[in-house]
C-alpha cells in the first residue's frame, strides 16, 4: 500500500501502537503468560513450547488487541499462508475458513462496539465491514506467528549458552538489550512480507534496478552485515544492535515493534521466573524446521522439560 492510502492506514492506527498506548497492555500480557505459565505446570512433561506456551501467549495477546475472541484453530494459520504456489484445494478452503470467522467478528463489532483495534476502525476511522477484516486477517497473521516463533526461537538461542538465560533472573535490567540483539540475531523474518517495487531506474550497488522490476529484500543479509555489526553470526548480548532491519525501515516500518518487544520481555522474564532450570528435552539437530511456506522460520515444536526427570502430571 502506498500513499495517500497507506499515510491515512498508518495515522489511523500509528496511536493504537504508540509505546504509551502499548505500555497499558503489560498487566493483560502477564495475564495469558501465566495462564499458560499454569497450563504448563499442570502438563505432562516433556511438553512442546511452541504449542503450550508460544503460539498461544502471541494469539491470546494480538486476538486482545484487535478486540476479537481468541479462537485457537487459529494457531494453525500459518500452514495455509503460502505465497508461491497457489493455495491447494484443502488449505483454501481452511483460509476461506479464517476469512469467515474474522468477517463473523467484524460483524459482531459492528453491533457491539469495543475498546479494540478493529472496532476503532469501524466506528472512528469508517472503513468498510471488508476493509476492516482484511486488516485484522493481516494483524493476526503478522501478530501471531512471528511472535510465536521468536519465543520460541530466543529460548532456544538462550538455552544454548546458559550463562544468557540465567542472566535474565539475575540482572533484569539487560533484558532489553538481550532481546534487541535476539531480534537481531534471530531475524525471524527471513525475506521481507512483499516485494518492492522500483518506480524509477535506482542502482544498488552495482546492480542497476530499472522502472517496474521487482525486489525480494533480504532482512538476515543487512542483520548480519559486516560493515554494520563485528563478528556479526553471533549472538552477543553485551553488543549494541542499533539499526538492525528486523522491523523493516522508513514508512513501512512494523507497525506491531512496540508491542512484540513487550510480549519478548514479559515471556522471558515469566519464563525464566517459573522454571529457571527449564531445558530442551531433544538434541538441538533433531529439531525439525517449518517448511517455509511463510517468510518467516521456527521450528515445529520444541521438546521442553524441568526439575527432576520424571513425568510429571497429567493435565
Amino acid at each position: 500500500m502506498d500513499a495517500p492510502e497507506h499515510t491515512c492506514f498508518r495515522r489511523a492506527l500509528g496511536g493504537r501502537f504508540s509505546p504509551k498506548r502499548v505500555t497499558r497492555l503489560a498487566e493483560t500480557i502477564e495475564q495469558i503468560v501465566d495462564d499458560r505459565l499454569d497450563a504448563m505446570e499442570r502438563s505432562q512433561k516433556p511438553l512442546d513450547l511452541q504449542s503450550v506456551f508460544s503460539l498461544p501467549v502471541a494469539l491470546g495477546t494480538i486476538c486482545h488487541v484487535l478486540g476479537i475472541h481468541v479462537r485457537p484453530e487459529w494457531n494453525s494459520i500459518l500452514d495455509v499462508m503460502e505465497l508461491d504456489p497457489p493455495l491447494e484445494e484443502d488449505l483454501l478452503a481452511d483460509y476461506q475458513q479464517f476469512l469467515a470467522a474474522m468477517t463473523e467478528e467484524v460483524s459482531s463489532l459492528r453491533e457491539a462496539p469495543h475498546e479494540g483495534v478493529l472496532s476503532f476502525l469501524l466506528h472512528d476511522v469508517g472503513m468498510t465491514d471488508e476493509e476492516v477484516a482484511g486488516a485484522g486477517q493481516f494483524m493476526v497473521v503478522a501478530g501471531h506467528h512471528t511472535t510465536s516463533n521468536m519465543i520460541t526461537l530466543g529460548t532456544l538461542v538462550l538455552q544454548r549458552d546458559r550463562r544468557h538465560w540465567d542472566a535474565i533472573a539475575h540482572g533484569p535490567d539487560a533484558l532489553p538489550n538481550m532481546i534487541e540483539e535476539l531480534i537481531r540475531y534471530i531475524t525471524v523474518l527471513q525475506l521481507a512480507p512483499f516485494t518492492r517495487t522500483a518506480t524509477a531506474d535506482v542502482t544498488i550497488g552495482d546492480v542497476l534496478v530499472r522502472a517496474g522490476e521487482r525486489v525480494q529484500v533480504s532482512s538476515p543479509a543487512a542483520n548480519r552485515d559486516p560493515e554494520v555489526f563485528e563478528r556479526p553470526d553471533e549472538f552477543d548480548p553485551e553488543r549494541d544492535p542499533t539499526g538492525h532491519l528486523t522491523f523493516g525501515d522508513g514508512v513501512h516500518q512494523c507497525l506491531g515493534q512496540h508491542l512484540a518487544r513487550l510480549e519478548l520481555r514479559i515471556a522471558f522474564t515469566r519464563l525464566v521466573e517459573r522454571f529457571p532450570d527449564l531445558r530442551p528435552a531433544v538434541p538441538i539437530d533433531e529439531l525439525e524446521v517449518n517448511p517455509g511456506t511463510y517468510p518467516g522460520h521456527g521450528v515445529h515444536a520444541l521438546p521442553v522439560a524441568w526439575g527432576a526427570d520424571d513425568e510429571g502430571s497429567t493435565a
